[in-house]
Order: C-alpha cells, then sequence, then structure tokens
C-alpha cells in the first residue's frame, strides 16, 4: 500500500483510467485507488513479481509530482 497527496491521485488514474491501466499491463499486476484518503493498493498475483516493485516506485514518483512518461522511465534498466 502506498499513500499518495490527495491532487495526485488524478495523476495516477488518468484520463478515463488509461495511467492506471498503463501500470497494470506494464508491471502485471492491480491497482486500486482510494481518492478521498490518497491510498493506493498494489497487488500482484505472483509473490515473486519484481515488476509489482517497480509499480510502487512508478507510483510514488507520481504522488511526488513526475508526470506520467517519466515515471514509467523507472521500467528501464
Amino acid at each position: 500500500m502506498v499513500r499518495v497527496p490527495a491532487d495526485r491521485v488524478g495523476v495516477i488514474i488518468g484520463r478515463s483510467g488509461k495511467t492506471k491501466s498503463d501500470i497494470e499491463d506494464a508491471c502485471s499486476v492491480s491497482v486500486s485507488v482510494d481518492g478521498q484518503s490518497g491510498e493506493i493498493r498494489i497487488t500482484s498475483p505472483d509473490a515473486a513479481n519484481i515488476l509489482a516493485f517497480k509499480a510502487v516506485e512508478i507510483v510514488l514518483a507520481m504522488g511526488r509530482g513526475f508526470s506520467p512518461v517519466r515515471a514509467m522511465r523507472l521500467l528501464r534498466d
């Protein structure tokens, strides 16, 4: 679980949920967002999914002010 500022929740969700679904597709995770509290739960069906940790880093970066495009660069090695 990750907590981000409430004003950054919209950035993480994106227009029509696009950013959220991009994170889910790229990292093979499920992202659920509580818009009021700013809590974001990232779950993965595979406990050994290293990309789940990358998803957490991406969400934290967006919560700190990075754009979704720049935050997704964290998937690169």
